[in-house]
């Protein structure tokens, strides 16, 4: 293809006289150098070596955000295996069910069985990870990694707890199982406890 020398960039959209001096070969290794300056000031200023310049608990530990996160998902897939196994045992498999609709799902007749309700009492029980405790540990544990120290973000960590236990609610037609609300009074009251220490320390 033969490119047209009347339509080259230059032609097309003209540039004036310093613009066009910034750009040729001369000048180009001394907006080069003011480039690599600004951004070894900008690295200076927000990277490692500018921990010092953000704002105070602007950073969390990522490694221990990691931890929980992995540990949630463990519990999660224990959960998901649990009701798979329970499915399973009266005659339905994954399989099955992403080839059902939704408002077929929604009128399966499924049972309780024994084997299944003992799995769901250790789960929730007071030594399980779904009880109470360990729960409304989890809960503020993840609440004390994102607010790194830092007591002005309590009030917005607050109002996520919150929500997501409104959400809960609306999922289950409006109130929450006994437990769940035993669940939230003992976050709320952890909660309560991070924010007195934070702000003592602070």
């Amino acid at each position: 293809m033969k490119i047209n020398p009347g339509n080259s960039p230059e032609n097309l959209y003209p540039v004036n006289k310093n613009a066009k001096a910034k750009l040729s070969p001369k000048n180009q290794n001394a907006v080069a150098k003011n480039q690599n300056a600004d951004a070894s000031e900008k690295t200076g200023r927000v990277g490692k070596g500018g921990k010092k310049d953000s704002p105070r608990g602007y950073e969390v530990d990522g490694k221990r955000l990691d931890a929980l996160l992995k540990e949630s998902a463990v519990m999660e897939n224990q959960f998901r295996k649990m009701i798979l196994d329970l499915l399973e045992r009266q005659g339905y498999s994954l399989k099955n069910l992403e080839g059902m609709s939704s408002e077929e799902i929604q009128n399966l007749e499924i049972s309780v069985d024994d084997e299944a309700r003992q799995e769901a009492l250790d789960l929730i029980g007071p030594d399980g990870p779904y009880g109470v405790e360990a729960t409304s540990d989890r809960i503020v544990a993840f609440a004390k990694v994102l607010a790194n120290k830092d007591p002005s973000r309590l009030p917005m960590l607050r109002n996520a707890i919150e929500k997501g236990f409104d959400a809960a609610k609306s999922m289950l037609g409006g109130a929450l199982p006994e437990i769940s609300m035993e669940t939230h009074t003992r976050t709320m009251e952890k909660f309560d406890a991070l924010e007195a220490q934070l702000k003592g320390d602070s």
